[in-house]
């Protein structure tokens, strides 16, 4: 038993290795740290911002869109589908709403932070915490965000329903006049054999004028007389 335990001896714990920061100067570690936080930092609020102002254009852009087309089209709109396009637009207003009060608040956390870091470094705080803005910077950030994709998805189901109510409607109008249209053509096919009798019998009673007229008699007078 011994031996055939011998033959698979324990692997050895894995050693752990040194950080890449050890001996290194604390001091310098945090400088670099925060250094490379504040620029991560800053292009992720860029982003963001980059963000919510490209769906406040979309958003303004689409509402202007929606906005011309009930008031110079003429094509009438499905009573049924009206309330859809109005959640829509109101959903369209509130991400925009919600998007102008993100860059609202944005400037006032921006601001915020400045005093704090002033405050800090001039020692008249030991510590500083997050502003409160920016809190409210990301709650109108889901807002706007999750509201855009709302108006999105209500105005591609008004879309589709108009589009399928209009077809609809197209191809119920086409059947009756196709129902129509055969039912006119279908006496005309009757009528064709009477019109084709009563041709005949017009060729029959002239030709019998023909025959009887004094001009086809004269050749039998003429045979009489010559008996």
């Amino acid at each position: 038993m011994f031996k055939l335990f011998s033959l698979f001896p324990k692997k050895a714990p894995p050693s752990i290795s040194a950080h890449p920061l050890d001996g290194r100067d604390p001091g310098e570690c945090y400088k670099t740290m925060m250094a490379e936080r504040t620029e991560l930092t800053k292009a992720r609020r860029e982003a963001e911002d980059n963000l919510i102002k490209t769906v406040v254009q979309i958003t303004a852009t689409l509402v202007a869109l929606i906005a011309g087309f009930l008031v110079q089209t003429s094509v009438a709109i499905e009573p049924n589908l009206i309330p859809i396009l109005a959640a829509a637009i109101i959903l369209f207003i509130l991400a925009l709403v919600c998007g102008l009060l993100e860059n609202i608040f944005s400037s006032m956390a921006y601001k915020a932070q400045l005093d704090l870091v002033e405050k800090f470094y001039t020692k008249q705080i030991i510590t500083f915490a997050e502003p409160k803005a920016n809190y409210w910077v990301r709650g109108c950030q889901f807002a706007s965000f999750g509201t855009f994709a709302l108006a999105l998805i209500m105005l591609g189901i008004f879309a589709v329903d108009e589009a399928g109510v209009k077809s609809h409607a197209k191809s119920a109008t086409t059947a009756p006049s196709s129902a129509s249209a055969t039912a006119t053509s279908s006496p005309t096919a009757t009528s064709s054999p009477t019109a084709a009798a009563s041709q005949f019998r017009r060729r029959d009673a002239q030709f019998g004028n023909e025959v009887g007229s004094p001009d086809n008699a004269a050749p039998a007078t003429e045979k009489r007389r010559i008996e």
